[in-house]
């Protein structure tokens, strides 16, 4: 018969780049899977990798297992115990019993990372508008990055572009601020052979390209073409959280 679903299980060979780890160490040959949820397999790293290859609290899984069962790790200040469970971009690691705090972002190498923060800042986290849908009743649901969606009336929901980010309250899942897609702010970059690049936009759109509006970002002192959709913005005059060490 037929294989029905996709595959349970994953080769460290075939692990997404975006994963950092070794891929040839001994006689281990697979890694975890991650179920699907808020990231794209692509870009995630499962929570039971994050625990156990990340940060070394456990040697195996199973101790890695332990430790999630026990409910020590929130993501996004939600207990979470599914050791499949993606963590993506943007993501706030909390480990309250050893006063620890992290945030998944981007290296140069265009892989995820973790990178310390404050305790104040894990209340926080800024997402992508990805999509905005007109639904019945005058009513505008944008869709961020992450998977989460809002709800707006016609008035506010028109204030909100594609390519815009969202400062979320991730304790009582509010939106705290609009991060304008405009000249002059600053954006993260996300993709292609500048990620991890902090800069500020120089120019709104210079040119469309093929798949996409291309975008021009002044960062390290030169003026770089990026593609739009490549581009998180992170504040007005400097980014509002912590995004690289």
């Amino acid at each position: 018969m037929a294989r029905k679903g996709g595959k349970k299980h994953l080769k460290r060979l075939a692990t997404p780049r975006v994963v950092k780890i070794k891929r040839k160490e001994g006689k281990k040959r697979f890694f975890i899977n991650p179920d699907p949820g808020p990231h794209p397999k692509n870009r995630c790293i499962p929570l039971g990798a994050v625990i156990r290859d990340y940060l070394g609290y456990a040697k195996t899984l199973r101790e890695a297992k332990k430790i999630l069962n026990l409910g020590y790790v929130l993501v996004d200040n939600k207990i979470r115990k599914d050791y499949k469970f993606p963590v993506g971009l943007m993501d706030v690691l909390s480990i309250p019993k050893v006063k620890e705090y992290y945030r998944v972002t981007l290296d140069d190498k265009n892989r995820l990372i973790l990178i310390p923060i404050e305790k104040e800042e894990t209340k926080f986290k800024i997402c992508r508008v990805i999509k905005k849908t007109y639904n019945k009743g005058k009513k505008i649901q944008i869709t961020l990055h992450d998977g989460r969606n809002f709800l707006f009336d016609e008035k506010e929901g028109n204030k909100i572009k594609i390519g815009d980010s969202l400062l979320i309250n991730t304790v009582n899942n509010k939106v705290e601020k609009n991060l304008k897609f405009k000249t002059g702010n600053t954006v993260f970059i996300i993709g292609g052979r500048n990620v991890g690049k902090i800069g500020r936009i120089a120019s709104d759109v210079i040119r469309r390209g093929v798949r996409d509006k291309i975008v021009l970002v002044e960062t390290e002192g030169k003026k770089i073409e990026v593609p739009f959709e490549y581009l998180l913005v992170v504040g007005e005059d400097k980014p509002l959280l912590t995004i690289r060490k």
